[in-house]
């Protein structure tokens, strides 16, 4: 969720960097394309609502959007720079507790204070 939030804070960067059909279905890999966030136990509680917060707007950017739209068409919509600061300031949220090791369970994460570069998930 993490990497998700740092490219959507890029706002029409992530668009360019991704393509439209990723920017526009990525998220929703965690989340619903309709209807409420689903429980989480990975999530604190300021986790999960900032993540609630940016998903109704990231459902309407996707109901509004059509599916083949381009990313110069995506970017002339403005979505992308709307959801950037939202995004950002959910990842500020998820940085301040830190980033799950990937390769084993944690009951907190091992990597605080996680501050990624775009390059490592390219």
């Amino acid at each position: 969720m993490m990497e998700e939030l740092l490219y959507l804070s890029d706002g029409d960067q992530a668009v360019l960097d991704m393509g439209y059909g990723e920017y526009l279905e990525s998220f929703f890999t965690w989340f619903p394309i309709k209807g409420a966030a689903h429980a989480n136990s990975a999530l604190n509680t300021q986790e999960h609502q900032v993540l609630s917060d940016l998903l109704p707007l990231m459902q309407k950017m996707y109901s509004e959007v059509p599916n083949e739209v381009g990313e110069v068409a995506l970017i002339a919509t403005g979505w992308p720079m709307r959801i950037a600061p939202i995004a950002e300031s959910a990842l500020e949220v998820f940085r301040a507790r830190g980033r799950f090791n990937e390769e084993m369970e944690e009951d907190e994460p091992a990597v605080p204070g996680w501050v990624a570069h775009r390059t490592e998930f390219n």
